[in-house]
């Protein structure tokens, strides 16, 4: 549940527009969108300039996308919230 809540915040406040209804938001979202609102999460969270790194990020990518390829190209594939919602809890 803790999860649940900490992914819909994160969704609402990286990808929502100015001046809409609380957390009417996209539905889905590129890969490259999600890997900066989750780049950003991590900075705050261990409060450092120094983000995830391209290892960090492909690590994340296969997760997401159940690859074992060793470099899966994902600069044009989508992630929705529910799968977001539904890796955050794996």
């Amino acid at each position: 549940q803790d999860n649940n809540a900490t992914a819909t915040v994160l969704w609402d406040n990286a990808f929502a527009e100015p001046g809409r209804v609380p957390f009417v938001v996209p539905d889905k979202v590129l890969w490259p969108q999600l890997c900066e609102a989750l780049n950003m999460k991590y900075k705050a969270e261990v409060q450092s300039k120094r983000g995830l790194s391209e290892e960090n990020l492909l690590f994340l990518a296969q997760k997401a996308f159940s690859s074992s390829s060793p470099e899966p190209d994902c600069r044009n594939t989508t992630m929705t919230w529910s799968q977001f919602n539904r890796v955050l809890k794996a």
